[in-house]
């Protein structure tokens, strides 16, 4: 009742009992004589039962800056997040809010689980590390916003 009064549709929820101490029902379905009232699926079953999220490639570019450092590669500003929204590209023309400053990107890197690559383009839902030329260092920080 508690979600339902936060604003979630009933149908939207779902519920299903795990043990995280001993690990039931998490990736295989509960053994017979344990909570015998729950005929679902695992923890599991019902994750890879979701639709994937649609990620909104096709609106103006919202990347949130999680961290700011510097790398040999992508040079004395370099930018980590998640492209929330729209598709950046090297050598793209940026603003970055607040304070309305503009910066090109110089080089993307995308992450793919443990592994980094090198990418000419990255949308949105991907990890990436962006490389930035025209900033000072007070320009930009956590929680700056990279838009287009």
């Amino acid at each position: 009742q508690f979600l339902t009064q936060q604003g979630y549709a009933e149908e939207d929820l779902l519920f299903v009992p795990v043990s995280g101490l001993v690990g039931d029902n998490l990736v295989e379905r509960l053994r017979p004589g344990v909570a015998d009232w729950y005929k679902g699926p695992s923890l599991l079953e019902t994750i890879d039962s979701m639709p994937p999220v649609r990620r909104p490639a096709h609106k103006p570019l919202r990347m949130v800056v999680v961290d700011v450092f510097k790398t040999i590669l992508l040079g004395a500003h370099t930018v980590s997040g998640k492209i929330e929204a729209g598709v950046i590209r090297e050598g793209q023309q940026v603003i970055i809010a607040p304070g309305n400053h503009p910066a090109k990107v110089k080089a993307i890197q995308r992450h793919r689980g443990k592994e980094v690559e090198s990418a000419k383009i990255a949308k949105a839902g991907e990890n990436v590390d962006i490389g930035l030329v025209g900033l000072e260092d007070t320009m930009i920080n956590s929680s700056s916003i990279v838009c287009d």
